[in-house]
């Protein structure tokens, strides 16, 4: 659902969570070695998440807000660490806590920045992902659709940002059973991106992914597999056969097996995206309920309904814990 920096690994759905650029205005001698100190924390947090340590990269967040706060409590500094911080909660499963912080930053940005600015986009566009990891899709189309027209106007209707944007609304839309409206997106951003980051992208392979998944939807299972085979070879030249979006990819993979009904190939799928995940995650997140649900489908379609009922509730529970929030 990016949602992460472009340097970090592509959200399920979409690929964009803007970590917003570090800037240096001209200030007393105190106040440059202030920002210059917080920077320095906000860089060891990147580098942190960047290697998939996101308690490391929440310490040094956690640290870099104090520092934000001492530089004013409206200040950019606070607003772009809640951003950051609200995307180390949504890869540890805490949306409540990161749809919090990013209200917080948003507040803070209208007011300094205008409610027309790149980086009230970023936030909006981030709100809108996390509204659809807690599966409010019809309440994520707002901000999404506010953040999609800042964005037109600021970079212009083929620049890849918009593509992502464009993602995510396809992903509300189709969530809320719009297949023909989803599908449309996805083609406009698949477009967007060919033009603008060339077929290789990781974006590529989200998009793919995403329209992959409406034609599965309508049944239109060869092809869509056919997208998800090209989604995979690109995420796996660019990340490595275990990263998570190679997981998610291998999910999709199953899915589209399971309506062909080859049952024995999607597990096989299930079982190898099940372990990218709880390796990378650890055992307690969304993202590995949301592969027990599947695995579950499809253990009760090979007729083992003790281990679908186990790898169900084991799914309930991480849904519980996660949204309690």
């Amino acid at each position: 659902m990016s949602l992460v920096p472009a340097s970090a690994r592509p959200a399920r759905a979409v690929v964009l969570w803007a970590i917003v650029a570090l800037a240096l205005l001209a200030a007393p001698a105190a106040a440059v070695a202030q920002v210059t100190k917080w920077e320095a924390l906000i860089r060891a947090g990147n580098t942190a998440y960047q290697k998939g340590d996101f308690r490391a990269a929440q310490q040094q967040y956690e640290s870099a807000l104090v520092e934000a706060q001492r530089i004013g409590k409206d200040s950019k500094e606070v607003a772009t660490t809640l951003n950051n911080l609200a995307e180390v909660d949504r890869n540890l499963g805490d949306f409540g806590r990161a749809r919090q912080r990013l209200s917080e930053a948003l507040v803070i940005q209208e007011k300094k920045l205008g409610r027309s600015h790149i980086e009230v986009a970023d936030t909006l566009n981030n709100i809108g992902l996390v509204l659809m990891e807690q599966r409010e899709y019809q309440n994520a189309i707002a901000p999404l659709t506010r953040a999609l027209d800042i964005r037109e106007k600021l970079l212009g209707a083929t620049h890849a940002e918009v593509a992502i944007t464009v993602n995510s609304l396809g992903k509300a839309h189709q969530s809320l059973g719009r297949l023909a409206q989803a599908r449309y997106l996805y083609e406009r951003a698949l477009v967007t991106i060919q033009q603008s980051l060339g077929t290789d992208h990781p974006y590529m392979a989200a998009t793919l992914n995403n329209l992959a998944s409406v034609l599965s939807a309508q049944n239109n299972l060869a092809k869509a597999e056919e997208l998800i085979r090209e989604a995979l070879k690109i995420a796996e030249k660019a990340y490595g056969k275990e990263h998570p979006q190679v997981a998610e990819y291998l999910n999709n993979l199953g899915s589209i097996y399971r309506k062909a009904k080859r049952f024995a190939e999607a597990e096989a799928l299930a079982k190898r995206s099940l372990a990218i995940n709880e390796k990378y995650f650890g055992a307690n997140h969304p993202e590995v309920a949301q592969i027990l649900e599947n695995y579950a489908v499809i253990l009760r379609e090979l007729g083992r309904a003790a281990e679908a009922e186990q790898a169900e509730t084991r799914a309930k529970q991480i849904r519980r814990s996660t949204t309690s929030g």
